[in-house]
């Protein structure tokens, strides 16, 4: 799917839908390879819609099955690239099962999705409502593997911070490797420049999620569940774990459970966090970690 030009006013849905066995070309062409075996949402509209009202997601995905065979791409079911300017309406996908049947299911970046939010621009107008970057809930994933990043879920943040936020909530994830790092979930802030998100809440949020494995099963080389890379610049709001359990997690290095790591230089909105005293770096509140495993350092964090 691919957007441009101005933003619809009417949103786009995919439900009830099963997927299975659907694959991509491993070749790559004038430096773009395949990307989303499944579904690919390629948003670069460089005009937001003047009308929001006929729906509250430019994508909505519910209540579908994916089965993964085989994946060389990056987002092994979903990739979503926006490219061009932030959607006023949210990407949602909720009550979704994602799984992978092989082993030789093996994405490079994003085991079931990949979400990249590269933008020129930032748009400056108000959303009515709450509107998410991507809002992920009440999903399962199981037994899905990458080459490299992110298990499960790959975030990349590129160029621009998001003004909305990113929301997983309620999903369970069970098995699942990465070749490097981030067994279920990849996180990397890494934007040129940051702006202070339209939500007072968070930047990123994992809520009310399940973590766990087989038992001595290697989930990754650091951060057996989440791994967090703040490379470039720094958020604006909170990362927050809320509430969360992880069980039987067990890495080649760091983190069983969660990595989280600040390697940014350009800490850009020191006054803006300075001024807030809710907002925090790394926010982990209600979590439950049981017999998690590092070889080397934080046998849960």
């Amino acid at each position: 799917m691919l957007i441009e030009n101005e933003e619809p006013s009417k949103g786009i849905e995919i439900s009830q839908s099963y997927f299975r066995g659907n694959q991509l070309s491993k070749e790559c062409f004038a430096n773009t390879c395949p990307s989303g075996a499944d579904i690919f949402f390629d948003f670069v509209s460089s005009k937001s819609s003047s009308n929001s009202q006929n729906s509250d997601s430019i994508l909505d995905i519910n209540d579908c099955t994916f089965i993964l065979y085989k994946a060389d791409n990056d987002g092994g079911s979903i990739s979503i690239l926006i490219a061009n300017q932030e959607p006023s309406k949210s990407i949602e996908i909720k009550r979704c099962e994602i799984r992978s049947s092989s082993s030789n299911g093996v994405a490079n970046i994003g085991g079931a999705i990949y979400y990249n939010f590269s933008p020129i621009s930032i748009k400056d107008a108000t959303t009515n409502g709450k509107v998410y970057a991507l809002h992920v809930v009440d999903c399962k994933f199981s037994s899905n593997q990458v080459s490299e990043y992110g298990g499960s879920i790959a975030v990349n943040i590129g160029k621009r911070e998001p003004l909305n936020p990113i929301e997983i909530t309620r999903c369970t994830f069970v098995g699942g490797m990465s070749g490097k790092n981030g067994g279920h979930i990849y996180y990397l802030f890494n934007p040129a420049s940051t702006t202070s998100t339209q939500s007072n809440e968070h930047t990123l949020l994992i809520n009310d999620c399940s973590f766990s494995t087989t038992t001595g099963q290697v989930l990754s080389g650091n951060g057996g569940s989440i791994f967090i890379m703040i490379q470039n610049g720094e958020p604006s709001k909170s990362i927050e774990i809320n509430n969360c359990t992880f069980t039987d997690c067990f890495v080649k290095g760091n983190g069983a459970a969660i990595y989280y790591q600040f390697s940014s230089t350009s800490s850009t909105n020191t006054k803006t966090l300075l001024e807030d005293s809710n907002v925090y770096a790394l926010n982990i509140v209600g979590c439950t970690f049981t017999s998690n495993v590092a070889n080397n350092n934080g046998g849960a964090v």
